[in-house]
C-alpha cells in the first residue's frame, strides 16, 4: 500500500506529502501525519528539506530510545525482585534441615 501512494499521489494530482498524511491518517500513524504537515511546510516556504528531515529523524529517535530505556529499567527492576525472592528460598531451603536436625 505505502509502496503504491506517491505513483497514486501523481495519479490523483495529489502531492506525495499529503498522501503521506492521508495514509498516516488512515493506518493511525502520528508520525507519517507530523512528517507529512513538515513536508508541506517545506515545500512551501522553500526550507532546506535535509536538515528539517534529519532533525526530526533524531528527535523520533531520542524519544525511542527514552521509552526503551525506561522499558528497561523496570525490567530490570522486577529482575532485581525475582533474584532477592529466588535467593531467599535457597537460603529456606538450606536452613530448613539444619532446624529439623537441631530440633529448634
Amino acid at each position: 500500500m505505502a509502496a503504491g501512494c506517491p505513483a497514486r499521489a501523481r495519479g490523483s494530482g495529489q502531492t506525495p506529502w499529503h498522501a503521506l498524511g492521508t495514509l498516516g491518517e488512515e493506518i493511525g500513524i502520528d508520525e507519517l501525519r507530523d512528517l507529512s504537515a513538515a513536508l508541506s511546510l517545506v515545500a512551501e516556504d522553500g526550507a532546506k528539506v535535509r536538515e528539517s528531515l534529519v532533525a526530526r529523524a533524531e528527535s523520533l529517535r531520542r524519544r525511542e530510545l527514552t521509552d526503551l530505556e525506561g522499558q528497561a529499567g523496570e525490567r530490570s527492576q522486577s529482575m532485581l525482585v525475582a533474584q532477592l525472592m529466588l535467593c531467599a528460598g535457597f537460603l529456606l531451603f538450606l536452613v530448613f534441615p539444619v532446624v529439623r536436625l537441631l530440633g529448634v
